[in-house]
């Protein structure tokens, strides 16, 4: 089917969508979060639709697509492009498997973090990965496939100076402020230390909300390593930086429900360090009946 575009001046920064009238949907037996892939040329992008039911917003003939959608295949207003109805990503049959209380092998976790990273993926889809794993626990093995996936489907910073070291703090657990101390004592010995952060998951303030509140935390890639090059440290939030996106991704969802699955917790701090060049890592993990470990 062939629809006109309607730039709507809405982004979500996360799963691509597309808006169809009733009509239209119903036309191509569509439900809400089903998929269609929009073709113009040979540029194509899959969105997952949404319905409208009236022609004031998206009228018979007209696809409605987000801003982020237009930009990823240059669209402008008005352009004509074919529609498909298109299946459901593999990704969700490893995803039910999880559910199930099964264990998931490396490519089929590859396959999940591929994925959220491309947008195939909706926010409903990917917290029912995040709960499984919630419910279900993981296995060492497959926190380890996850963090080599993060690291492997996102950026990586690369220092000149080594050795490369890390600290991370599991967090959860409010005033718990090491990371300005350790930091600070191991850039004056001289050692690299690019020290990226979260925000709050299961606190009211994470390492780099704190630290915002009296130094800038988010820098372009290219700024993190003057930084560190001139001082030998850093300390940012790593969601500006492409690093861990999937992690970054995750991490949203988690926070929702204040949720933060052991295995995950692991696979995070691996794939950040592994992602900031790290060699060696101290982890703080902070003991007692209200911290995460007790």
């Amino acid at each position: 089917m062939k629809l006109k575009v309607k730039i709507l001046q809405i982004v979500t920064k996360g799963p691509l969508i597309g808006i169809l009238n009733k009509a239209d949907a119903q036309r191509l037996d569509l439900n809400p979060l089903d998929r269609v892939k929009i073709k113009k040329g040979q540029k194509s992008k899959i969105v997952a639709i949404d319905i409208a039911y009236g022609k004031k917003e998206v009228d018979q003939g007209t696809i409605g697509l987000f801003l982020d959608v237009a930009e990823e295949i240059n669209l402008r207003e008005g352009d004509e492009v074919e529609t498909s109805l298109e299946m459901k990503p593999e990704s969700l049959l490893y995803i039910k498997k999880k559910l199930d209380k099964k264990e998931l092998d490396k490519k089929e976790i590859d396959k999940i973090i591929k994925d959220l990273i491309t947008n195939k993926l909706t926010e409903v889809e990917t917290t029912y990965f995040v709960a499984g794993c919630y419910i279900n626990g993981m296995t060492m093995n497959e926190s380890a496939f996850l963090a080599e996936a993060i690291v492997n489907n996102g950026g990586r910073l690369k220092f000149n100076k080594k050795p490369v070291v890390g600290k991370h703090c599991v967090g959860g657990l409010a005033g718990n402020r090491t990371t300005p101390i350790v930091v600070s004592i191991v850039a004056a010995a001289g050692i690299t230390i690019p020290k990226t952060s979260t925000r709050s998951i299961t606190s009211p303030s994470g390492t780099a909300d704190m630290v915002e509140c009296f130094a800038p935390v988010s820098h372009s890639r290219e700024k993190i390593i003057e930084i560190v090059e001139k001082t030998n440290a850093c300390m940012v939030w790593g969601g500006t930086l492409d690093l861990a996106s999937a992690d970054d991704k995750l991490i949203q969802l988690e926070k929702t429900l204040s949720l933060d699955p052991e295995g995950f917790l692991l696979a995070s701090i691996l794939a950040k360090k592994s992602s900031e060049d790290c060699s060696q890592v101290l982890i703080d993990i902070p003991l007692g009946e209200e911290a995460k470990i007790y």
